[in-house]
């Protein structure tokens, strides 16, 4: 009978030892997976914020590619505005430096209109004065007409019989008669026009700033040039 009572001891101290290590194992394997998941779960958590910072860099780079074409495309345009201007500038020089007999004659005949012209200021100042239809004024503006018919001769006579000003975009056939009036028949002396000749002519137009407007000088240095280019050729 002790015999018995020691066999079931034995089990039953085998048991409760089995038990006991499988508890024990059993918490063991729950503790090494609690921190696997935990590491697992902090290493996908570190994966989101480096895909996030990832596709942060990549907007920032292309942000940084899109400035970079800008201050290219801005750069080549301010090059091309340099270039052009650097060109006109040359250009500009090139005139100045080198003016041709046909702008020194012209800047002869430029003169002629010259003559009388205190006088024409005079009649100008009193005519304003003068009310319409007095004797007074209409001698002074007989006496206008004989100046400027003067002028003109003196200036066909000199430069024969005058260029086509028409040739010059803004100056239509009243305007060209106007100017033949001042005795301004050549475009080379609307080359050699000086700034005191464009104030006073632009003062008797009635337009004022329209010379500059619309180029007149420059145009009729550009025929000038283009003519000697024409004769050279």
């Amino acid at each position: 009978m002790w015999f018995f009572w020691l066999v079931l001891g034995v089990v039953l101290g085998a048991a409760a030892v089995w038990y006991w290590r499988d508890q024990k194992e059993g918490e063991r394997v729950a503790d090494v997976q609690g921190s696997w998941e935990a590491k697992y779960r902090h290493a996908l958590e570190d994966v989101k914020r480096a895909d996030a910072a990832h596709e942060e860099t990549k907007e920032r780079l292309r942000a940084a590619e899109n400035r970079v074409a800008e201050l290219e495309a801005e750069k080549a345009r301010l090059e091309a505005e340099l270039a052009e201007r650097e060109r006109a500038q040359e250009a500009a020089r090139t005139a100045a430096a080198a003016p041709s007999e046909a702008a020194r004659a012209g800047a002869e005949g430029a003169a002629a209109p010259r003559r009388g012209d205190a006088r024409l200021k005079q009649i100008d100042a009193k005519l304003a004065q003068l009310p319409a239809g007095s004797s007074a004024r209409k001698a002074l503006l007989a006496e206008r007409r004989k100046l400027l018919a003067e002028r003109g001769g003196g200036a066909a006579a000199a430069g024969g019989e005058g260029d086509d000003l028409k040739r010059i975009k803004g100056i239509g056939p009243a305007i060209a008669a106007k100017l033949e009036a001042m005795g301004i028949t050549r475009i080379a002396q609307i080359a050699a026009l000086s700034a005191e000749d464009i104030a006073r002519i632009e003062s008797e137009l009635g337009f004022k700033g329209r010379i500059a407007r619309e180029r007149w000088v420059e145009q009729a240095r550009e025929l000038m040039e283009s003519g000697r280019s024409a004769a050279a050729g």
